[in-house]
């Protein structure tokens, strides 16, 4: 499938669901349909993101990552560094500018030859901002990608299982509240183990996160 078949397709998949989650709001339950709907959207927007980056994997061979060592769990999160900032410009789904091909040991001409994006179709902040306008983390975890939203609390629960999305307040969503929203990504099992506890984790990327357009 070449990369403008692909594109369309995944255009046409993206549509077609957010069509659906659209279709909720004739409901009565005008509130509780608000919220379910920003978080199917939310969860729509990071599976639209969980195939852009496997796109980019089978691309380029990497998934995104910051520094010179593709098994370090700590490369992998939500930052300029990593080629994931929140402007086109810095994120390396929408642009083959950015620089980031040093890290991957390829060169310019050979990384732009096999980067085959744009891997979103519209602008970075459309897809890695949530319905609240909390960013998306990216993170890897357990030698697993994961993209995560803190939902409409902004906080993270840090009790939550990242491999089936169910803590001590998840697994539903209760009336007047949205639950944090976890997609798995992909398994890398030649990352080393994170040096750091989760909730820590979690807390260092939300520091180095870039700042937010206006």
């Amino acid at each position: 499938m070449n990369q403008a078949t692909r594109n369309f397709v995944l255009r046409l998949l993206f549509y077609f669901a957010l069509a659906a989650v659209i279709i909720n709001l004739g409901s009565p339950m005008i509130e509780s349909v608000n919220i379910n709907y920003i978080c199917d959207a939310d969860r729509l927007k990071m599976n639209f993101i969980k195939t852009s980056l496997i796109c980019f994997k089978n691309d380029l061979g990497f998934l995104p990552f910051a520094g010179t060592d593709e098994n370090d769990p700590e490369a992998y999160f939500t930052s300029k560094e990593a080629g994931l900032g929140f402007e086109d410009a810095t994120n390396c789904l929408m642009t083959n500018k950015y620089d980031f091909f040093h890290r991957m040991g390829l060169s310019e001409e050979k990384y732009s030859k096999k980067w085959k994006g744009p891997y979103l179709d519209t602008s970075t902040s459309d897809y890695f901002l949530d319905g609240y306008g909390n960013p998306i983390i990216y993170l890897c975890w357990n030698k697993a990608i994961y993209l995560w939203s803190a939902g409409d609390d902004k906080k993270f629960d840090f009790s939550i299982n990242l491999e089936t999305n169910t803590g001590k307040s998840h697994g539903s969503i209760p009336e007047g509240q949205a639950d944090d929203i976890v997609v798995k990504v992909c398994e890398l099992p030649k990352v080393r183990p994170s040096s750091q506890i989760l909730g820590d984790r979690i807390l260092a990327i939300q520091a180095s996160l870039p700042q937010k357009p206006d």
